[in-house]
């Protein structure tokens, strides 16, 4: 049996999983994905202005997907791939960018790893992608 997904200094997307009612999928994938965490702080601005992507269960769930990118990858990987585009289980994809030791992912900077016990590996970013306003509203 999976160990239960959970990322206990990041519990405001620990809840948006709950809500999406991913953290199975999350825990028991054996899909290479790599999760890219949001801040806390990022998740409580976004969800005052668009209420919708935390509270309904698809809306929720694409937010998450758009955090899961196809693929196991480290830092390092994402800094040599800087200046391409990374799939996401959104269906979309994002863009690698950055100069020096800096990499961002859609413009949000990534700060590093993050353990996420029972699920993929994970980096930290010091913002939230969100969809395009005509999804969940903004």
């Amino acid at each position: 049996e999976p160990e239960a997904f959970a990322l206990p200094d990041h519990p405001r997307f620990t809840r948006v999983v709950d809500v999406a009612d991913l953290g199975p999928a999350i825990g028991a994938t054996e899909r290479p994905v790599t999760l890219l965490v949001p801040a806390e702080a990022a998740l409580a601005a976004a969800r005052k202005d668009r209420p919708g992507l935390f509270s309904d269960p698809a809306l929720a769930a694409y937010l998450v997907k758009l955090h899961l990118l196809e693929g196991r990858f480290t830092r390092a990987d994402l800094l040599a791939r800087r200046g391409t585009r990374i799939r996401t289980l959104a269906g979309t994809s994002v863009m690698l960018g950055g100069t020096g030791a800096v990499l961002r992912v859609d413009g949000v900077t990534v700060r590093g790893a993050v353990r996420s016990p029972g699920g993929p590996p994970g980096l930290a970013l010091d913002g939230v992608l969100l969809p395009p306003p005509a999804i969940g509203g903004g």
